[in-house]
């Protein structure tokens, strides 16, 4: 009895403030986005779902909450989740939520039941009866409290932007929703609807998800009513609330128009969140289907997480800055995030390597972007990627953000993408990318690695087991180092490979190459299985010169190239001695060579530190075992390996 009394005022409390109101107190942004991403997300966070969400489905939330004090963090308010028991005799419900926040009081069927906070970051509730298999019902938790500040990229977070205005905004991804509401915080269940009202003070406007169906003023609050009936994952629902300008316009879109809504600093114009849009939202429609949520909107929400930095909500981005690249890169992820999310944080590049390749194809194909700039962009990306010399794009440890968030994912998630076009054809490759983001069985739902990799087998007849076990699941790069001679018309190329990480043997990929002289120039492409193999092919033109990758494809490092003759005159400088050796390997060569770079092997290819000193040309020996060793000597002409034992 005592448990309905305090009910039933809280209730009357909420129902009171919400209800009545009354209130009482040229763009190169890729690096930017990552870096942004990557520096916010900066702690460990593993508050993931618990495991005693599995045994219900969500089908509809309805989040009921006021911000009395946008400038102040702090929530309260009631959420109801509808759901569907999966198995018979479900008699505990439990969702997940910070235990920073606390929960007054729970609502079943029209009374207050029992709940603990016994799992941490999560509130379990007694029902009085075990629910059936496929029964729906639903459930309302009434909390309260100050959300936990740091915890990935924010979560919820209070903060005055240029202006000094107060802007409160949320960021879940990847574990945070539970740090400001309840749910089922997890990459397996999406919830059919949801619907969002936010009563906040009258200077405010509030942006988030779906569609607004109303604005209600009372007294001196005002409320927000917006729904969304696309299916939503946990992490993509979001507010915003600041004293924003509003701008909203149609845009043709195929047989339809799109509603875009801006949500802006007084300081910002329209045509700044605008610009570039359309032509974005054109050119990802006619690549890979219909914008996905054509019945709803897409929309902007200014935000201060950084002038690099954005978040794709599904329907409403947040902006940090309205960078053309970021712009393209947040819309791209309504299709490769939000249509399609992937079903684990492992498979993060499914959503972050698409929208940094199909930036890259807004330069390309010339969509708002200047192709003058996509070689430049390639480069960025391909520069960002080397960085991460024994980095997987598969993320094994999903624990730490700022691991999770960084350029593997981004970077070389978006040129593996850009290699298996190369290796299958722009044919098979878009035609395997438009089946992938428009199956039946993955749209609105999650997919992983596998079934993108099912796709790509399907349009391009190709078994691509070695490919996505080499550069998604493999860690590092190659480095190539290239020696050539033309004998008459026989043109003999030699192709050494070393991988940057042991985890793959070889990297096994076509390698295309430009050949040219005087007014001869063309471009071959050889496909080595092996370090050190050799190519012989019949070219009766005298060759000059000879260019690896030249319209950037492949990811590799240092890729050296020189002629037999250039390169027997550096092999013949370059002399180690005593071989074998025991304490002390001393190398000498001329002191104009200026190398580069001193490598140290095993015989089966594994790298290992060089103690080598550089005054006396030495490296110390004393701590290696016994055994047949490669040294490795880098110039800008060439790399020459030397064998020696360690006696």
């Amino acid at each position: 009895k005592k448990m309905k009394l305090i009910q039933a005022f809280l209730s009357a409390v909420f129902s009171l403030l919400l209800v009545q109101a009354t209130a009482q107190n040229h763009d190169f942004e890729l690096c930017k986005i990552m870096e942004s991403e990557a520096k916010k997300g900066n702690r460990l966070y593993n508050l993931k779902s618990v495991p005693q969400t599995a045994f219900y489905d969500v089908n509809y939330y309805r989040l009921e909450l006021i911000v009395q004090n946008p400038t102040q963090r702090f929530i309260e308010g009631k959420v109801t989740s509808y759901f569907t028991a999966l198995d018979s005799g479900l008699n505990q419900i439990v969702f997940d939520l910070s235990q920073q926040l606390v929960v007054d009081s729970v609502s079943y069927q029209n009374n207050s039941v029992p709940f603990n906070r016994s799992i941490s970051n999560a509130v379990s509730i007694q029902l009085p009866n075990g629910l059936q298999k496929n029964q729906l019902d639903s459930i309302t938790i009434f909390y309260r409290g100050i959300p936990t500040l740091g915890n990935g990229f924010g979560s919820f977070v209070t903060q005055a932007n240029t202006l000094g205005d107060t802007t409160l905004w949320t960021l879940s991804e990847p574990y945070g929703a539970l740090d400001w509401w309840p749910c089922k915080n997890s990459l397996t269940d999406k919830a059919d609807s949801v619907e969002i009202i936010v009563a906040t003070p009258l200077k405010y406007k509030v942006a988030t998800n779906g569609l607004l169906m109303n604005i209600d003023t009372i007294s001196t609050f005002v409320r927000y009513h917006w729904k969304t009936t696309y299916p939503i994952a946990t992490y993509l629902v979001a507010i915003a609330i600041s004293e924003y300008d509003f701008y909203e316009e149609q845009i043709p879109l195929g047989k339809d128009s799109l509603l875009m809504q801006h949500f802006l600093f007084k300081n910002e114009s329209l045509s700044l969140s605008s610009n570039g849009i359309a032509g974005f939202l054109h050119f990802f429609d006619s690549l890979f289907g219909e914008y996905p949520f054509i019945k709803e909107k897409y929309g902007h929400a200014s935000f201060t997480l950084g002038a690099g930095a954005g978040m794709e909500h599904q329907t409403m981005s947040f902006m940090g800055g309205y960078g053309g690249e970021l712009k393209a890169h947040e819309l791209a992820h309504q299709w490769f995030g939000n249509k399609i999310t992937c079903g684990s944080w492992k498979d993060l590049w499914l959503n972050e390597g698409f929208a940094t390749y199909l930036t890259a194809l807004t330069y390309e194909f010339g969509a708002v972007h200047d192709p003058f700039y996509y070689q430049i962009y390639l480069n960025g990306l391909k520069g960002n990627a080397l960085n991460y010399r024994n980095g997987s794009v598969y993320r094994t440890d999903t624990t730490n953000v700022r691991n999770l968030f960084n350029g593997q994912v981004y970077s070389k998630g978006a040129y593996s993408l850009h290699m298996l076009r190369w290796l299958i054809g722009d044919s098979a490759f878009f035609s395997g990318v438009r089946n992938y983001i428009n199956d039946s069985s993955l749209v609105y739902g999650f997919a992983y690695t596998e079934d993108l990799k099912q796709h790509f087998e399907n349009s391009s007849n190709q078994n691509l087991d070695e490919f996505f076990d080499d550069w998604i699941f493999g860690k590092g790069y190659p480095m190539y180092n290239i020696s050539w001679s033309q004998n008459s018309s026989n043109f003999q190329l030699t192709i050494d490979q070393t991988p940057s990480d042991t985890s793959v043997s070889f990297f096994n990929i076509p390698l295309p190459f430009r050949l040219s002289g005087a007014s001869f120039d063309t471009t071959i492409i050889v496909n080595p299985t092996f370090s050190g193999q050799v190519f012989n092919l019949l070219i009766p033109q005298n060759i000059q010169q000879v260019e690896f990758d030249p319209e950037n494809w492949i990811l590799a490092l240092n890729n050296i190239i020189t002629s037999i003759d250039a390169l027997s005159i550096l092999e013949q400088s370059i002399q180690i001695y005593p071989n074998p050796a025991k304490d002390y390997l001393f190398i000498e060569f001329p002191d104009e060579l200026k190398v580069s770079n001193i490598n140290l092997y095993r015989i089966e290819g594994k790298q290992i530190p060089t103690n080598y000193n550089v005054v006396s040309k030495k490296i110390d020996l004393n701590a290696l075992p016994k055994g047949i060793y490669m040294l490795q000597l880098e110039h800008k002409t060439g790399r020459v390996n030397k064998k020696f034992i360690k006696q």
